[in-house]
């Protein structure tokens, strides 16, 4: 049946999905009518166009190709080839955030003792990087690996950031380039401006907005920190201005305490800049603390498809990259849009063969390596410290490969038949680390059945024919990665 697939906008209009093309299709009306209606005149050039249609695949069926293997020697591959390390400077901290990540919802993380990284544990860390760096599995040529700083608030521990920056300096590997970043809170940056813009740090400094907005953000005294954080600021914008705007960014988090339109307007208003935000995890919170969770702190992030005047995000389209309603937007329609390819080998690959793993999950160590303060080593810090997949032990750094494909797997064999379900299978940004797993399986907030992808695609081209210069000009100026 060709007509239970047909869905229609908010104008009227009437498409097509193509599973197998992975394209929408318009349907002008008389051709709706000749599909829902026997009785109706055949039109002939409809007619030829429907045959065109089924010869090439339009109307066919996709189901996609799963793998839950994965090849360790591919992961080792990876290692070799990272380009970007995170380390937990401490687990010490000069706040206590009524929503940390640390704090008292979640429990899925070490216990947090005030302990510091010791540089053994970084030492052992980059002697093995170094050692794959000059293997024969590295085949970057001038690879830039960036080396994250991480808490807690890392500069309680800034002495262990220089011996790091000064070891890693010491291997003089030619065809990598090492830059540096870091994650604060902003309350000691004065202390440290001038090594920080030196060695030419990109800084994430944490803010939730004004006065008010910041008002979870406080001292383990329970004292406000908004103004010594934007003292802090100030001064770093006006010593080294050029710096602060090449290299400076904010992150916000999101809560019941602020809003999306409030948070851009105080960033561009007091510092000329944009921010990215944050929305609580979700991950790991304690049971009995979900009820509390979700009424006194939790906001969920606007979408393209929220078309409620009191919610709806300021247009922006003239700044397309600051746009958040418009960065996901333009991913919805490069996902579900044909002739997108994310690297010119894809040009040459049948990609309805291809073979995809479950999930968005990142591959192991493709993107990232975190190094917990307890030299645990993870594939991101957003994970739960209590999913390691390698270690620092016994002055050595273990990993077995092997067992880090059969982790992935495991979790990947619970959700896979659900993924061969899923609209956003191809496109999925989940990661299986953030799933509930039990033996009955994992239970997936982000799957969207077939049966619910017409009310999706419905949104997003409403949208679409609303929004037409901001299509136009995603189109021209946008490049997703």
């Amino acid at each position: 049946m060709i007509t239970n697939k047909i869905f229609k906008t908010k104008n009227s209009n009437s498409y097509l999905y193509s599973r197998k093309n992975n394209s929408f299709y318009f349907i002008p009306p008389k051709m709706e009518l000749m599909l829902s209606d026997k009785s109706a005149v055949l039109d002939n050039y409809y007619y030829k166009k429907m045959e065109f249609w089924r010869n090439n695949g339009v109307l066919d069926e996709l189901i996609p190709n799963f793998t839950t293997e994965i090849n360790p020697d591919k992961i080792k591959y990876s290692f070799a080839n990272i380009r970007q390390i995170v380390i937990e400077v401490t687990d010490d901290c000069n706040m206590n955030c009524t929503y940390c990540a640390y704090g008292s919802y979640y429990n899925n993380y070490d216990n947090r003792i005030g302990k510091k990284q010791s540089f053994k544990n970084v030492r052992l860390l980059f002697d093995y990087l170094k050692n794959i760096w000059l293997s024969d599995l590295n085949v970057s040529h001038e690879n830039t690996v960036s080396i994250g700083f991480y808490g807690g608030e890392p500069l309680l521990n800034f002495s262990l950031v220089k011996k790091t920056i000064d070891y890693i300096n010491s291997f003089n590997i030619k065809h990598i380039k090492f830059v540096y970043n870091m994650t604060t809170n902003g309350l000691l940056l004065d202390k440290h401006l001038d090594y920080i813009v030196e060695n030419k740090f990109k800084i994430m400094i944490s803010l939730d907005g004004s006065r008010v907005h910041n008002r979870n953000r406080l001292t383990k005294k329970g004292k406000e920190t908004f103004d010594i954080i934007e003292r802090n600021i100030l001064l770093l914008r006006n010593k080294y201005p050029t710096y602060f705007e090449t290299n400076v960014s904010f992150n916000a988090v999101l809560t019941k305490y602020n809003s999306e339109d409030d948070i851009f307007d105080f960033f561009k208003s007091n510092f000329g800049k944009s921010v990215s935000i944050s929305q609580l995890s979700v991950n790991g919170i304690i049971r009995e603390k979900e009820k509390d969770f979700y009424e006194n702190l939790f906001q969920q992030k606007k979408t393209w498809f929220d078309n409620s005047e009191k919610n709806k995000t300021k247009s922006k389209v003239k700044d397309l990259l600051k746009n958040a309603t418009i960065m996901q937007y333009a991913s919805s329609i490069n996902n579900f849009c044909g002739n997108v390819f994310s690297s010119y080998i894809e040009l040459f690959e049948d990609q309805n063969s291809k073979s995809y793993i479950p999930t968005g999950s990142c591959f192991p160590f493709d993107r990232k390596i975190f190094m917990s303060v307890n030299g645990k080593i993870l594939p991101c810090e957003k994970i739960g410290q209590n999913l390691s997949l390698a270690k620092i032990d016994d002055s050595q750094f273990l990993v077995d490969y092997t067992s880090v494909a059969n982790i992935y797997k495991e979790r990947y064999d619970k959700i896979v038949k659900k993924c061969n379900k899923c609209v956003r299978w191809k496109s999925c940004g989940q990661c299986v680390f953030f799933l509930g797993n039990d033996k009955s399986g994992i239970d997936c907030p982000s799957f969207l059945p077939w049966t619910n992808a017409y009310i999706y695609f419905s949104e997003l081209l409403s949208f679409a024919e609303k929004n037409r210069n901001g299509y136009e000009k995603m189109i021209k100026e946008l490049i997703m990665s």
